[in-house]
Order: C-alpha cells, then sequence, then structure tokens
C-alpha cells in the first residue's frame, strides 16, 4: 500500500498475512483468493496447453470506502536449469522496454540452450532489478525482504515509492 507503506501477499507464503486464503486448483491453473488490509485479490496462475508459458493474472478490489494506491512486486528465481545452485551464475537478465518485460537466459544449458524467458507486465513496469542482494538482502529471506525496507536512503520513507536500480546482466546473483 504506497500510502500506508503496508505490504502483503496474494498467497499465504511467502509472507504471511494471517487472512484465510481460498485456494481453488483445477487442471492447468490454480486460483488464491483472499481479502487483506481492505483489498480483496484473486491471483489466478494458468499455463498453456500447447505451449511452455504460465499466466500470473492479478485482480484487486478495493472493499474499503478509502481510495488506495497500491504498488505490485514480483519476485522470480531464474533458475533456466536443474537448480538455481548450479546454473544461477549462468544466468544472464535484460529488460526489453519495446515488450515491457524482463528477460532470462542461460546460455550454458545444454538440454536448452539459448532460450528465453521472460516476465512482463500489461501495465507499465515502473521499476526493477534482477539482483537477489538488492531485493532480499543479506541474511533475509522472502518474508521480510530488505526492498520494503529500503535503508539505502532510495526512499526518503515508507510513503515514498520504492525505486529499485534496473540492475540487469551477468556476474551476480540473480532473481
Amino acid at each position: 500500500d504506497a500510502d500506508t507503506g503496508q505490504v502483503w501477499c496474494p498467497t499465504q507464503r511467502p509472507m504471511r498475512s494471517y487472512a484465510p486464503v481460498h485456494v481453488e486448483h483445477r487442471f492447468g491453473g490454480t486460483t488464491f483468493t483472499t481479502t487483506t488490509r481492505g483489498i480483496e485479490s484473486r491471483l489466478s496462475i494458468t499455463i498453456s496447453p500447447e505451449d511452455k508459458i504460465k499466466w500470473w493474472q492479478i485482480e484487486l478490489r478495493n472493499q474499503s470506502r478509502t481510495r488506495r494506491k497500491l504498488d505490485l512486486f514480483l519476485y522470480i528465481e531464474w533458475v533456466l536449469g536443474v537448480s538455481r545452485e548450479e546454473t544461477g551464475r549462468y544466468v544472464i537478465t535484460g529488460f526489453d522496454a519495446n515488450a515491457n518485460c524482463l528477460t532470462a537466459v542461460n546460455r550454458f544449458n545444454m538440454d536448452f540452450p539459448g532460450r528465453l524467458s521472460f516476465a512482463g507486465s500489461s501495465h507499465e513496469i515502473g521499476g526493477y532489478t534482477a539482483q537477489r542482494y538488492e531485493f532480499i538482502g543479506r541474511n533475509r529471506d522472502l518474508a521480510h525482504p530488505i526492498v520494503f525496507d529500503m535503508p539505502s536512503g532510495a526512499r526518503a520513507s515508507s510513503l515514498e515509492p520504492i525505486r529499485l536500480s534496473k540492475k540487469i546482466g551477468a556476474g551476480f546473483d540473480q532473481c
């Protein structure tokens, strides 16, 4: 919530909100529905039966009488192989402004060489980082990522927008 600085997740993990979450599994997808802090969210994750693609669609409804401004964040661990520990050092990230998406490729994956992965949005992406340390922080986890604390001074107060460095490329711990 950009006005209050409160953060939550539409699922039970990684940031537990203690609000009940209704989970509906079906062939090709799962939907999570919950209401937290006056915001009803419905997150649907589906896959294509023909193509190797996954869609994330989130619908938000303000159940309160107060106007709300929300910022959405998505965290992705680019594996692009068997395990992040084995393949992480080979992942190269980028940002395609024309397609409005982050990209990732692992050119050293012998099973799928040169395959491109991407995460995009139908809305403008205001900020991003592919550096795990910048988002999660040292000795932290996804339940308490440093990005929402922003001790670096990138945020003057909890009501200021979170600004990410837009760091992409290779040679660091990717996310």
